[in-house]
């Protein structure tokens, strides 16, 4: 990766890699309701975090902590 890690450009990622499997911003304010996530404080974080961010784009999304990352 290119740019830092931080929230706003893993988001941007993530919505990049989603549009290129065809899944526009459009159809996920539409159909996206989860996200499973890590745990770590860029992903997770409350006000700031890639689940945060998400929420704000997508409101019908919630993010978790991946049961698998909790162990």
């Amino acid at each position: 990766m290119k740019d830092s890690p931080t929230a706003a450009n893993l988001l941007a990622l993530l919505c990049e890699a989603l549009d290129c499997a065809g899944l526009s911003k459009d159809v996920l304010r539409a159909k996206l309701v989860s996200c499973g996530f890590d745990g770590a404080a860029v992903m997770q974080g409350e006000h700031s975090g890639v689940g945060a961010r998400l929420q704000q784009d997508f409101p019908f999304a919630t993010s978790v902590w991946c049961q698998a990352h909790r162990l």
